[in-house]
């Protein structure tokens, strides 16, 4: 049985921390590290068994679960316990290392050529949600589909500073940028996509760019989207307007050996009114989503609320 904490994510859009963290940390047995330290594989003689319920909501219903065709903060809510990237900024602001095995730094090796050059090193093991495993040749072909006019291209004035990606490995990309470009881990990275889908896309980039971008069709509204986080959407998971169930991911072991939780519930209400209502009644144990502005209506439940 999991403890709850009937809590409130009090935070202004803009200061949104992304709810995966925090999921998975709940009994994480390799805790998120800041450095080099981070060990490159994680070895899963077995995977852990998922147990208990956590209710997470909005007041907003996402348009898509497409990460790249909405740009509703509930879609990345939502999004954040599917789709993993490279790096994550933890809730203390540090920038960690998710798929990436640690942050590349200057004493650690990992930018040289005046920062002109960038190397990252990814976790052994990582795996794309058909098994398939995550490697430097998947951050090449995302570099591709996001300079390809068909993604806007998405790469404009970000990305793009990224000449060329070499793979000298299978777990190692070296980024080669036109110049020195500061937050490149933070805002200079394409979004992360395997080299091949199923029958939709094989290594090529301007399919995968406009099935990504241009098909509305390809929704993320179910289990058979290229995923990479520790839980997916259920089958029949997204059959109304209320709530979307996720459930683990079979083969994740990114950071945890398997998924914590056995479910994951996204439940909508119509009104911040009725979502506080419905938490302070222990009906959803996260609700986020709000700005300053309601601060006094959420204090006035402080003995039956968590706000943060």
């Amino acid at each position: 049985m999991i403890r709850r904490s009937w809590s409130i994510a009090l935070v202004a859009p803009f200061l949104f921390t992304r709810f995966d963290t925090a999921a998975r940390a709940a009994g994480s047995a390799h805790p998120i590290h800041r450095s080099h330290d981070v060990p490159a594989k994680i070895r899963c003689k077995t995977h852990v068994k998922p147990f208990g319920t956590v209710r997470f909501s909005d007041w907003q219903f996402p348009d898509t679960l497409n990460p790249v065709q909405s740009k509703l903060l509930v879609t990345s809510e939502i999004d954040a316990g599917i789709l993993d990237g490279l790096f994550i900024y933890s809730d203390r602001g540090a920038l960690t290392p998710v798929i990436a095995a640690f942050v590349p730094t200057g004493a650690n090796g990992g930018v040289t050529d005046g920062g002109r050059t960038v190397t990252i090193h990814l976790r052994h093991g990582a795996r794309w949600s058909d098994g398939s495993e995550i490697t430097s040749r998947d951050l090449q072909f995302s570099l591709a589909v996001g300079k390809d006019p068909a993604s806007g291209p998405y790469c404009k004035h970000t990305c793009d500073v990224i000449a060329h990606i070499d793979a000298p490995s299978r777990y190692v990309a070296v980024l080669r940028l036109r110049r020195p470009y500061a937050p490149i881990l933070a805002y200079g990275l394409p979004v992360l996509w395997p080299y091949r889908w199923r029958n939709v896309w094989n290594g090529n980039p301007h399919k995968a760019a406009n099935v990504l971008w241009n098909d509305t069709s390809f929704n993320f509204e179910g289990p058979d989207y290229p995923t990479n986080g520790p839980y997916q959407v259920a089958p029949g998971g997204f059959k109304d307007h209320s709530n979307i169930v996720l459930r683990p991911m079979r083969y994740y072991s990114t950071l945890t050996c398997g998924a914590r939780l056995d479910t994951l519930v996204f439940t909508y209400f119509e009104s911040k009114f009725d979502m506080i209502t419905a938490a302070v009644k222990h009906k959803t144990d996260i609700t986020q989503d709000y700005t300053l502005a309601d601060a006094a209506a959420l204090t006035k439940h402080t003995r039956a609320l968590h706000v943060r």
